[in-house]
């Protein structure tokens, strides 16, 4: 009897476990991210589907063939949703073996990082020809790094705690741009030559989605509902939708990188990938997840990031032949190192 009836409270979890990845998978197709709480929810899409790999197998071993069903149909859901990030990414070098290529990092330093020293340190391990900083300290900005300034002199700032653009290579034209439309310029274009051709980067920092009022009470000091209960992306996308309007009329071969504030599981970030390639998908192999470094919180360092917000996206005329994270280097993200080759095509 009590066997039974755990059987049937089992049974019940699982039917009410299906029920609500219907109700959300039916929701983010019908809605995407037009309602603050479904676009919040649509950054941890990946995490609803986990429970799969205990619900499935005691699904099937209960010998509930209509959930066990179920469930197996959201296990392809799943596997075609999220498992060609583990199939080894693109790996083919340009195909002219001599073709120009570039290797980029982007990297939110975080304005008051207290290790900035050791971050210089890593960036000049990566042999980068260009850094693209978020949230620069003010000694990057005021140039206090002399082997950083020797091994990258042509640097282009908007401002302390804005984008930096850091170069090996002489920038031909510069431009800092207010995406924000806020009175703040704090994002940066430049051109450079790679090869003979001219090329565009973009470094950009997208605003953090919070609006100014809160929803529900919720403490500062718990940063994960706190931030639920004033999430508003409409600041953040009203940005990228400026952002694909100055790509629109780019006319040179480009990347964008920088800190986006947006999950790659969002319907928002489907728009971006229409227009440019991300390095990530195309080049590297699980979720590259880069944020929150919880170490920078206090937290221990060995718990996982659970987000990524930080991309090195290309036009169509680059091929992404490596990438790869870098190390907690004082800040809540971590650094991202993409090298890219012009294609021959």
């Amino acid at each position: 009897m009590i066997t039974g009836l755990v059987s049937k409270l089992i049974a019940l979890l699982l039917w009410a476990y299906a029920a609500g990845l219907a109700l959300y998978v039916g929701l983010r197709l019908a809605i995407g991210d037009g309602y603050w709480l479904l676009s919040f929810a649509n950054n941890f899409a990946l995490y609803y589907f986990l429970p799969l790999a205990v619900t499935l197998p005691v699904a099937l071993a209960m010998r509930r063939r209509v959930l066990s069903g179920v469930l197996a149909a959201f296990t392809v859901l799943a596997a075609g949703w999220f498992g060609p990030r583990f199939v080894p990414g693109n790996i083919v070098v340009a195909n002219n073996a001599d073709a120009p290529a570039i290797t980029v990092v982007t990297f939110n330093v975080f304005g008051d990082n207290l290790t900035v020293r050791e971050a210089v340190d890593w960036l000049l391990t990566t042999n980068a020809d260009v850094i693209m900083l978020q949230e620069t300290p003010s000694q990057i900005y005021f140039r206090e790094y002399d082997d950083l300034n020797a091994a990258y002199p042509h640097q282009l700032a908007a401002h302390p705690w804005g984008d930096t653009i850091l170069s090996r290579h002489p920038l031909e034209t510069e431009v800092i741009y207010d995406m924000a439309d806020d009175g703040l310029a704090s994002d940066v274009r430049a051109t450079l030559l790679l090869g003979g051709q001219t090329i565009s980067i973009y470094n950009v920092h997208m605003s953090i989605p919070l609006g100014p009022q809160q929803r529900f009470p919720a403490p500062p000091e718990n940063p994960g509902i706190y931030m639920l209960s004033r999430y508003d992306d409409t600041q953040r996308n009203r940005q990228i939708d400026a952002l694909l309007n100055v790509l629109a009329d780019e006319t040179r071969p480009y990347i964008v990188a920088g800190d986006f504030n947006m999950g790659d599981n969002t319907v928002t970030y489907g728009e971006l990938s229409a227009v440019m390639t991300d390095t990530q998908r195309e080049a590297g192999v699980g979720f590259g997840h880069t944020w929150p470094v919880l170490g920078a919180r206090r937290f221990p360092e060995v718990l996982p990031t659970v987000l990524r917000i930080d991309y090195i996206w290309h036009s169509g005329d680059f091929i992404t032949t490596d990438i790869y994270r870098g190390p907690y280097l004082g800040s809540d993200h971590l650094p991202v190192v993409a090298t890219l080759s012009l294609s021959s095509d």
